[in-house]
């Protein structure tokens, strides 16, 4: 997947699906370079997984500031990153009307921004290197419009969030680069496990799998991306929700 002294950057990894990802590469032997605002967390990551090629980074994602302490940081362990894993995301659920452009600018600077800053600052070293994988976690809001998944907002910054990807698909495909995204749907983590409880029966009705998704469905869908096996693959989305957005 990576070369032995080389490492992938996940974001949004002390908990839910960056968690679940972190967590598979460390497995298979992977380098991992954790990256989020919950230091507890890290902590406990680094506990659990004591012993394998881990390092952690604690930043807030929210800002530009943070960005670049997140990057500093990143550089700073001394890690070729071979690939980036966007993932750190907010969820918003107020109805439109009700919201305002706070709440707009924050889902679009964690769920958006925080994505582009650490691409544009890792970008070199990988093309220097040869070339690597960006892999952005999406949404099926993106394609719904919201609904139990999110609100309007929401969505829109995950439908951005499928723009960049094929932006960067594009434009550095020639230098090595691949990138996709993955768009989840009904999968149960700590940021929207209060869904669950409210929607749960009605929306495994609504899967043809007949289950909501897990992390580890994100996160083997993540780890191949990555991997060599999808060498010839970017500019794609993968759409993981169990059949649930098919006609």
């Amino acid at each position: 997947m990576t070369a032995p002294d080389t490492a992938v950057v996940v974001t949004g990894a002390a908990s839910g699906i960056g968690w679940g990802i972190a967590s598979l590469l460390l497995s298979r032997g992977t380098g991992v370079v954790a990256v989020d605002r919950n230091a507890d967390r890290l902590a406990q990551l680094a506990r659990e997984h004591d012993g394998r090629p881990l390092s952690t980074v604690e930043a807030d994602l929210g800002s530009g500031a943070g960005c670049a302490a997140a990057l500093a940081a990143i550089e700073a362990t001394g890690r070729p990153i071979s690939g980036l894993v966007n993932n750190a995301g907010i969820g918003t659920t107020s109805p439109y009307l009700e919201s305002d452009y706070e709440t707009a600018r924050t889902a679009m600077a964690v769920n958006v921004l925080a994505g582009m800053e650490l691409t544009r600052g890792l970008l070199p070293g990988m093309i220097a290197r040869g070339g690597g994988s960006v892999v952005n976690i999406s949404s099926i809001a993106a394609h719904l419009g919201g609904g139990i998944f999110g609100d309007t907002t929401y969505a829109a910054s995950k439908g951005a969030v499928l723009s960049f990807t094929r932006g960067i698909a594009r434009e550095f495909g020639p230098a090595g680069i691949r990138c996709n995204s993955v768009a989840p749907g009904a999968v149960i983590t700590p940021m929207n496990e209060h869904l669950a409880d409210q929607h749960g029966e009605r929306v495994r009705g609504m899967v043809p799998l007949g289950r909501l998704g897990t992390v580890e469905d994100i996160a083997a869908t993540v780890a191949f991306l990555l991997s060599d096996e999808a060498a010839y693959i970017s500019g794609s989305t993968f759409t993981v929700d169990g059949g649930m957005s098919r006609p």
